[in-house]
């Protein structure tokens, strides 16, 4: 057998081989992108569900406070109505106790 006959025979061994090797590291490549993918997919969804719970504990803390505005807002104007009794209050007590005061007799 000549060198030609056993090149003849071995370049298309060689050629199934590269092919050969070429599909599996483009099907590990694959493979491994695919994984990836559903990764990110369920990463993604995490990150959503958990942008929707901030979300709702935001709307849920801006419903409180604006309760606790309300309530305070409602409180201060009460204290404030109380306090303008009270002077009315001590005013009215201050005039009759003047009224009450007997003039000194010294003049």
């Amino acid at each position: 057998m000549s060198d030609y006959s056993i090149q003849k025979y071995l370049n298309p061994i060689l050629i199934a081989l590269v092919g050969a090797l070429g599909a599996a590291v483009g099907l590990l490549v694959w493979t491994s992108l695919q994984d990836i993918k559903t990764a990110q997919t369920t990463a993604a969804h995490t990150l959503w569900d958990n942008v929707q719970t901030v979300a709702r504990a935001n709307a849920d803390l801006n419903n409180a406070m604006t309760g606790l505005a309300t309530t305070l807002k409602d409180h201060i104007q009460v204290e404030t109505q109380i306090d303008q009794d009270f002077k009315v209050e001590q005013l009215d007590h201050e005039q009759r106790i003047r009224g009450l005061e007997r003039p000194s007799k010294g003049g």
